[in-house]
């Protein structure tokens, strides 16, 4: 029996938005963006562009190592959706998903079609868990009893793409019309106009609005500090649509500045710089926190002097910093050099385990976090309701003979299987598994070190089998613990000495053989290896340290 330890996370269903970014397509990223007020954690469903040329405004000097081709790829692997939604069909197949279709659990479905009719029931949705579900959790804990102060909740009379994607407002059409009934009944909300004094009343009152609604009982966790951040971009630009959306994923302190309404927002850019700019905690040698005016890469040279000369005036100097870039969440070699963004981690509920598995009977089970206010049932069918994210504990794999972690494969490919039921996918973030129904318990199928290897080489049409050699070492390497120590490998003399250690048989050029029948080294031989393998380490760190 081995001990297996880990945790599990309740999180909500990461869709993943595939889109054109041309100014054609605006309707349909606003649509998206209704769309997401209606799931929960919508907010941080991302929108992927899929392009072979990359938009004018994108297009930069110091950023040359991306392209348009590469851009969905690269966007994927930053946000690792779970399920993807095309704005229009062949944008998956553009951008190498596969769509492996099992019963009840494709990957992809168009947009069209992410809200399904089913029959004379009421509609819902193919991914994700509807925020009808939190509504009724509202009334039942909170508005269906008389408040002491009015509460502050906002809907707005009309609409615009800058208040639909900050404070969040509900789809046109009417197969949703329901969800904002619900919303008006339970949360009574007081109806805004959609201008900037509307948006400036919300940000300084901290009104319940139909985006942060959506965030109910999440806890969002951002792995960087960040400072401040202003920014600053054009709501009617696909592209600046597109990157403040995702902004909000790996950036956790934004105020969203309309660039068409900087005259009314001028003012509370200044406050904003003066009251954040103050010695960082803890720190002894006078560094200050300062606010960031960032532009969108929409914004023309002359807008941003403009906006920057006004937002300086009468503030402490250094204490607004002008960025003219998006951070490059497209790049992969932050090993490199920069300050790698991070996207937010959302948990709901989290519980650990620790299980016991036999190697002959390698299902591993553990405790299935579910989100309580969610219905028991859905009205469409409708697999990834929520997810399930196991991540084991790195002393788990130390002496685990399972894999315990595994390449992604967000793009999905077939290998590694490991739900026992329902679908899951291997991400850096752990691995996830689709719920559907409120079941307490889940389970994986666990695969042995050597059979995870091969079967990813046979994934890629690579046949591959265990040689005597290779047999050799995997004993060597349980022997030490893992490949973490094998370090002590790391020296030719070591080396040489186990290898005259473990032949019984030893051929010279001239085909003499030699016999060792003890497997036996003398222990003034390890004491010459051992010293001289001390005394190298302590030079080096003298080298480092003196």
């Amino acid at each position: 029996m081995e001990r297996i330890y880990g945790s599990v996370v309740l999180r909500p269903t990461r869709i993943g938005f595939l889109v054109r970014p041309n100014q054609e397509n605006f309707s349909r990223i606003r649509e998206i963006i209704r769309t997401c007020t209606c799931l929960w954690g919508g907010m941080f469903n991302p929108i992927i562009p899929v392009c072979k040329v990359l938009p004018t405004a994108w297009r930069r000097d110091y950023f040359k190592e991306i392209t348009g081709s590469g851009l969905a790829d690269a966007y994927i692997r930053f946000f690792e959706p779970d399920v993807f939604v095309e704005a229009e069909a062949g944008l998956a197949l553009e951008a190498g998903i596969e769509d492996i279709k099992r019963y009840g659990s494709e990957r992809v479905a168009p947009l069209r079609k992410l809200v399904r009719p089913e029959g004379k029931r009421q509609n819902d949705f193919a991914f994700g868990l509807s925020v009808l579900d939190i509504y009724k959790e509202l009334y039942a804990k909170e508005f269906k009893f008389a408040s002491r102060k009015p509460r502050k909740v906002a809907i707005f009379e009309n609409s615009n793409p800058y208040i639909e994607a900050v404070f969040g407002n509900f789809p046109q059409s009417k197969t949703l019309d329901y969800i904002k009934k619900a919303y008006k009944d339970v949360c009574k909300p007081k109806a805004f106009p959609a201008d900037a004094q509307s948006s400036l009343k919300l940000f300084k009152e901290h009104h319940l609005t139909p985006l942060t609604a959506s965030n109910y009982e999440l806890e969002i966790n951002f792995k960087n500090r960040d400072d401040p951040l202003i920014f600053v971009f054009d709501p009617n630009k696909i592209v600046d649509l597109i990157d403040f959306w995702n902004l909000r994923q790996f950036r956790s302190n934004v105020l969203p500045v309309n660039v068409h309404w900087f005259s009314e927002f001028e003012d509370i850019v200044r406050k904003v710089a003066i009251r954040n700019f103050r010695p960082l905690p803890g720190n002894p040698h006078g560094v200050m926190i300062k606010t960031t005016i960032e532009f969108a890469r929409s914004i023309n040279s002359a807008t941003k002097d403009a906006i920057t000369a006004a937002s300086v005036k009468n503030i402490p100097a250094g204490s607004l910093i002008r960025k003219d870039w998006y951070d490059p969440i497209w790049r992969t070699d932050w090993r490199n050099a920069g300050v790698q963004p991070r996207r937010a981690k959302l948990v709901a509920h989290e519980a650990d385990f620790e299980e016991r598995v036999d190697e002959n009977q390698t299902t591993l089970q553990f405790p299935s976090p579910v989100p309580n206010f969610a219905s028991r049932y859905s009205f469409a069918n409708n697999h990834a309701r929520w997810m399930n994210v196991v991540k084991f504990a790195d002393h788990s794999s130390r002496s685990a003979k399972f894999a315990l972690t595994f390449p992604p494969n967000v793009k999905g490919e077939e290998f590694p299987r490991l739900a026992i039921a329902g679908s899951s996918l291997c991400t850096r973030e752990g691995i996830v598994l689709f719920r559907e129904y409120k079941s307490r318990h889940a389970a994986l199928h666990l695969l042995s070190q050597r059979d995870a290897v091969v079967g990813w080489l046979k994934s890629r049409g690579i046949e591959a089998e265990p040689s005597s050699s290779g047999r050799n070492a995997e004993q060597v390497l349980r022997s030490v613990g893992d490949t973490r120590m094998s370090s002590l490998f790391a020296d030719e003399a070591t080396v040489k000495l186990l290898d005259k250690m473990a032949k019984t048989i030893q051929r010279d050029a001239e085909g003499t053989t030699a016999q060792y029948p003890d497997r036996t080294a003398s222990i003034e031989e390890w004491k010459q290896v051992l010293g001289r393998r001390s005394k190298a380490v302590f030079s080096l760190a003298c080298t480092r340290f003196g």
